[in-house]
């Protein structure tokens, strides 16, 4: 299944973004964004990756979700620009690359 997963951390706890980043591309998510990553998940992959991530923010503020993007939404996603290429791509091309 494909997940989304976002944070939004004050700049003030940046190791704790950089643990979380770390994390995330360790389980082969793409950085889209400098807090959004994107990739192949299983439910039970994503339910550790929350695990882990609220054992390195148990004592900050913070917004971090983990967002399951269904078949059917995934193949309408489009992207109008990205550093992975110009023009209108679905995030499947993105992936592919």
């Amino acid at each position: 299944m494909k997940f989304i997963i976002v944070y939004d951390i004050p700049v003030e706890h940046d190791p704790i973004r950089t643990k979380i980043s770390n994390l995330l591309l360790s389980y082969n998510l793409v950085r889209l964004n400098y807090s959004v990553f994107f990739g192949n998940l299983t439910y039970n992959r994503a339910e550790e990756i929350a695990l882990k991530i609220e054992k390195f923010t148990k004592k900050i503020e913070g917004d971090i979700r983990i967002i399951p993007i269904c078949k059917k939404c995934h193949s309408k996603a489009i992207t109008v620009k990205s550093k992975f290429g110009e023009g209108y791509k679905i995030i499947e091309d993105i992936l592919s690359m």
